[in-house]
């Protein structure tokens, strides 16, 4: 009984951590966003406008935390190189 009881503590640290991990950054919230009103319009709605509406406003947002998250790593990536070629 004491391993089930760490290994449900164990999985719902983990699903806190991820679940921290989209919280934590505005790239990471607008992709999930993003992701959620794409499932809703092509699984739940599947036909009509406001399908066609979530599928495109969430490609959109896919695409803009994507983008975000894409540039702030290539600007960490180019002040780590900048640094380790001469003193900060």
């Amino acid at each position: 009984m004491g391993t089930a009881q760490r290994e449900s503590n164990g999985s719902t640290g983990r699903i806190l951590t991820a679940f921290d991990a989209f919280r934590s950054t505005p790239s990471n919230f607008i992709l999930a966003l993003g992701l959620v009103l794409f499932v809703v319009g092509a699984l739940v709605l599947r036909v009509g406008v406001w399908a066609a509406i979530l599928g495109v406003w969430g490609c959109a947002l896919i695409l803009l935390g994507v983008g975000i998250r894409t540039t702030v790593w290539l600007i960490r990536r180019s002040r780590r190189i900048t640094c380790d070629r001469s003193p900060c």
